[in-house]
């Protein structure tokens, strides 16, 4: 087989082990499917108040402070949902580690790519992301710990 202008053998190319496992969910913001993080009364000051950390997330640019800047000139609750994901498997499982997603639209939902340790850890922090959310968006109180603790028990 030519790949690229090189021979391949098939049998010859093995992948020994990757430690990589994405997960895709889909989701529907419903009403607030226009909402813009900048239109949401302080979201972007409620959220870091919570997570400190999410100030200093990368985003389109790779600049430390990246997502902040996207959040404070306005972006979709999908896009937040992706780096609350990311963060709560940071500081739950690794956190040394950078995990890494990407949001992207289709049609009327959004569809979000994210790095996690196991599939029940993906689940966790995505419904735990819609929990900070909602929380936010509704003034209620909500605890990022127990979140980050219903995680590291999966």
């Amino acid at each position: 087989m030519k790949v690229g202008g090189l021979r391949a053998r098939p049998r010859g190319i093995r992948i020994i082990r990757s430690g990589i496992s994405v997960y895709e969910i889909e989701v529907d913001l419903g009403r607030y499917a226009s909402a813009s993080t900048a239109d949401l009364d302080g979201f972007p000051r409620k959220l870091v108040r919570l997570l400190p950390e999410l100030a200093r997330h990368e985003c389109f640019a790779s600049e430390v402070g990246g997502f902040l800047d996207e959040m404070k000139k306005g972006t979709d609750l999908a896009h937040v949902m992706e780096h609350l994901i990311l963060e709560l498997l940071k500081v739950s499982s690794c956190p040394r580690k950078r995990f890494t997603g990407w949001t992207r639209k289709k049609s009327k939902n959004h569809v979000i790519h994210f790095q996690a340790p196991s599939a029940q850890a993906a689940r966790k922090a995505a419904a735990g992301a819609i929990e900070i959310i909602e929380g936010i968006i509704a003034g209620s109180k909500v605890d990022p710990r127990s979140i980050v603790r219903d995680i590291k028990e999966s």
